[in-house]
């Protein structure tokens, strides 16, 4: 089996390629992205003749399409401004495709590819991450032993585990685009049978977890779940599908700030003649101190 894995330099394809590697089945890992020195050098980085890495610009469909032909599937790990475009160039490529989520309105886009995926006898999994991903096939498993499913409310918490040292660091578990994206956009919940949009960060609620993260305040953030679930649960009754986040106190403080002062925002504006979009900044200033701050210390 050949793989290729879009977005490959980035944080979550780490994980997803260091599994394929431990794939005895998987011949061929593609690391591909835009930026391509850190596509190569991680694919360098495990010595290991299999893996390579390349250039990819994802936009562009049928330089895409030449890339990962040959290729069984592909795996779309990169921002999910892309996934269409991905998609598009499976199809035209013959590979099947995976990724880690459309953030509810690019999953409703998507699904629109479905007959054409279906023609090619192709297969498209769509946010088959954590979350979505794991919460899709747990919610499926309580589908499969009942009888009737007319309500479906997940939540989800995580705790960072990692010894900071000491050290006063902001280091987001995924993408801070897409947390940004998920703390200033209006969520669109299925309640009553039809899809309802809610005010950012509404519908606070302490939810218990299990240890060790316990208590914890969760919020409507925009999710893909409530964009799938509805119409796979149809049959047995679904009326309402709502999701909630619950990120930790101290990040979820800072978080919110950041959001009101509007640095989610990806319009570009002038600072000292030069354009940038906030989000952007955003992203490549806590990129940085992350690096600055946690590199080399163990």
């Amino acid at each position: 089996m050949k793989i290729a894995v879009i977005g490959g330099g980035g944080a979550m394809a780490r994980t997803i390629i260091r599994d394929l590697s431990e794939c005895l089945d998987v011949k061929e890992i593609l690391v591909a992205d835009y930026q391509e020195k850190k596509a190569k050098e991680y694919a360098a980085s495990f010595q290991d003749s299999r893996i390579k890495g390349s250039f990819v610009d994802a936009y562009k469909i049928k330089e895409t399409a030449n890339l990962i032909k040959g290729y069984d599937a592909v795996i779309n790990s990169a921002q999910y401004y892309i996934n269409i475009s991905v998609m598009k160039a499976c199809l035209e490529a013959g590979c099947h495709y995976n990724d880690l989520g459309g953030l509810f309105h690019t999953t409703r886009k998507q699904l629109e590819l479905f007959g054409d995926f279906k023609r090619a006898g192709l297969t498209a999994m769509l946010g088959i991450g954590c979350a979505p991903g794991i919460t899709n096939v747990l919610a499926g498993y309580a589908y499969q032993q009942l009888d009737e499913v007319e309500v479906v409310h997940l939540s989800d918490a995580a705790v960072d585990m990692t010894d900071m040292k000491g050290i006063d660091v902001f280091a987001p578990a995924y993408s801070i685009r897409t947390i940004m994206e998920e703390y200033s956009g209006e969520p669109v919940e299925f309640i009553n049978g039809e899809y309802k949009t809610l005010p950012p960060l509404s519908g606070a609620e302490e939810i218990v977890f299990p240890e060790p993260i316990g208590r914890r305040i969760c919020f409507h953030t925009l999710h893909s779940e409530p964009a799938t679930i509805p119409a796979s649960f149809k049959d047995k009754g679904i009326k309402e599908v709502t999701w909630k986040l619950g990120l930790g106190p101290e990040f979820h403080e800072r978080t919110k700030f950041l959001a009101s002062a509007g640095f989610a925002s990806k319009e570009s504006i002038k600072v000292q003649g030069v354009e940038v979009a906030p989000v952007e900044v955003l992203t490549a200033v806590v990129d940085r101190q992350v690096k600055e701050k946690l590199e080399g210390k163990g």
